[in-house]
């Protein structure tokens, strides 16, 4: 009650002397008094109006700490992200690896008289092999389907080049996203299969959808979206519009031009096509 009374800081003394005499007498009746010791948030808020600078200078040093920690926390998550990605490529290349040279193995010219093992015939193999060699990895089983799926194009079996190569596609936009290079190479050779056969309609969703994900994710100056733009502008050319073909061409040779880099011919084609 003393200190009370003596405060410095007016609005911790008592108001008026009748409030001084009020806590005299509750403290006679042993009642609770007004008096109190000042609380923690008081003390802090008394020290921070004594030391403004220190505080300021206090919090921004937290600041920049904690600023600091956040940048190193993000960092450490960004290495550890691209450490388990690579190794997550080295297996699949391991494994991918592995299943060829047992693919090739299991495809014995002695079994069969002697003939030559045809490339049709390791295909066949591969393909009735892979769902059982491959149960809970789909990225690989995608990968090898994918690659099955070229190679029967390659060779004009393109009936036979449709199931893989769509069953690939279908794995890979639903395990690693449609933005995904490996999703998009296997859109970009479904959409060419079609091409291929002359189902313009059917491929015109995949050029487009290709084109458009290349844009966004390598950026319009990078060797696959030229490409990829390069091959919508023939399958408007292939369905009777050089109306929308030319554009592309023209955007086409303009970016190859003006980055040439070391693919000479692919601007000589661009060229050849646009004339």
């Amino acid at each position: 009650i003393v200190l009370m009374a003596m405060e410095k800081d007016r609005t911790r003394r008592y108001p008026t002397a009748l409030s001084l005499a009020d806590d005299l007498r509750r403290y006679l009746r042993l009642e609770p008094v007004l008096a109190t010791p000042p609380s923690t948030v008081y003390r802090l808020r008394k020290f921070s109006q004594r030391n403004r600078p220190l505080i300021a200078a206090g919090g921004a040093i937290a600041l920049a700490i904690l600023a600091g920690v956040a940048a190193i926390s993000v960092a450490l998550v960004q290495v550890s992200r691209e450490r388990d990605a690579a190794q997550a490529a080295r297996d699949e290349s391991e494994a991918v690896t592995e299943f060829l040279s047992g693919m090739l193995a299991a495809v014995d010219p002695s079994a069969d008289h002697g003939r030559d093992v045809t490339v049709r015939q390791v295909l066949d193999v591969a393909a009735d092999r892979i769902d059982d060699e491959f149960p809970g990895q789909p990225v690989i089983r995608a990968r090898l389907l994918h690659t099955i799926g070229r190679t029967l194009r390659e060779l004009g079996r393109y009936d036979d080049a449709l199931v893989p190569l769509t069953k690939a596609h279908g794995i890979l936009d639903r395990e690693v996203g449609a933005n995904d290079l490996r999703t998009i190479d296997a859109a970009y050779d479904l959409g060419w299969l079609y091409w291929n056969v002359g189902d313009y309609d059917r491929a015109r969703p995949y050029y487009e959808s290709v084109s458009d994900r290349l844009r966004d994710t390598r950026g319009p100056d990078d060797p696959k979206t030229l490409q990829a733009l390069s091959g919508l502008a023939l399958l408007h050319k292939s369905q009777g519009h050089p109306d929308l073909a030319e554009p592309l061409y023209k955007e086409v040779l303009s970016r190859q031009q003006a980055t040439p880099g070391d693919r000479p011919h692919q601007t000589l084609l661009t060229m050849t096509n646009l004339a």
